[in-house]
């Protein structure tokens, strides 16, 4: 009895899952950057304008 219970049961058919073929990826030669020594950048003074007085001109007597 259980045999035929059994047979009963259709096996389901496992589906072969198709495998994707994984694409080889060329590993790209990494360039040994050099470093670059960083510049330090000086920093700029800002001169202040210095306000020039107008001074009066005294008018010299060249006579003297």
């Amino acid at each position: 009895n259980n045999r035929i219970e059994k047979k009963k049961k259709k096996k389901k058919k496992k589906k072969k899952k198709k495998k994707k073929k994984k694409k080889k990826k060329k590993k790209k030669k990494k360039k040994k950057k050099k470093k670059k020594k960083k510049k330090k950048k000086k920093k700029k003074k800002k001169k202040k304008k210095k306000k020039k007085k107008k001074k009066k001109k005294k008018s010299i007597d060249m006579t003297s």
